[in-house]
């Protein structure tokens, strides 16, 4: 379980992203899609979708711990 604070720093490094990358981390954490669908979704390639995915992954990671 995540704490208040936990969270409220996961929110601001969602929102220093690119957009394309926080619209599928929250499309994928939050709603519940799959990354295939996500692709569908923003009509883009799956492939593209799983890069983004991680690199979106990676940029979180290293903006919580500045």
């Amino acid at each position: 379980m995540l704490n208040e604070e936990t969270l409220k720093s996961l929110a601001d490094a969602l929102e220093q992203l690119p957009q394309r990358e926080s619209d599928i981390i929250i499309l994928h954490y939050y709603s519940g899609k799959t990354l295939k669908s996500i692709a569908e979704i923003m009509d883009i390639s799956y492939s593209y979708v799983k890069l983004l995915h991680t690199k979106a992954l990676n940029n979180l990671r290293e903006i919580i711990n500045e």
